[in-house]
């Protein structure tokens, strides 16, 4: 059963290859209504703001950055989200942020890329609306680690 429909609303790379949407959707999963903010939509507070005021009590953010390709670099990438003046903090709302859960089995391999920045980094965050970290995949510098 569909619930909800989501598109994401900043097109990087994807220009071209895929449609912007422009809706904020909430949707209840559980009993819980919940807003997805995906990668670069999720890099503009504004859109955060959107979703909790259409009624989220959890955004759950899914990315694709290189970020360097080591999880530490990922959370630095994400510091904006969490403490006690994060957005999340602002907005008192829960946050579920992971970045290339694809990639978390070892039989799949990282996409190359032709930029400096090349390298994956996978990464689990999930934030309390404190802005409290309640749990993370821990943060490393090696890249054999993402």
């Amino acid at each position: 059963k569909l619930i909800a429909r989501h598109r994401k609303i900043y097109l990087t790379k994807e220009k071209g290859f895929a449609e912007a949407g422009t809706e904020h959707a909430v949707f209840a999963v559980k009993g819980l209504k919940v807003g997805i903010a995906t990668c670069a939509d999720g890099s503009d507070r504004k859109n955060l703001q959107a979703l909790v005021d259409n009624g989220a009590q959890l955004i759950y953010g899914p990315h694709a950055n290189t970020t360097g390709g080591t999880t530490a670099g990922w959370y630095k990438f994400r510091d904006a989200w969490a403490g006690p003046k994060g957005w999340v903090a602002e907005l008192k709302v829960h946050a579920a942020l992971h970045n290339h859960a694809g990639l978390y089995g070892r039989e799949f391999a990282p996409p190359a890329g032709p930029d400096a920045n090349t390298g994956w980094a996978s990464g689990a965050w999930f934030i309390g609306p404190d802005g409290a970290t309640l749990a993370q995949m821990p943060a490393s510098d090696r890249r054999s680690d993402s």
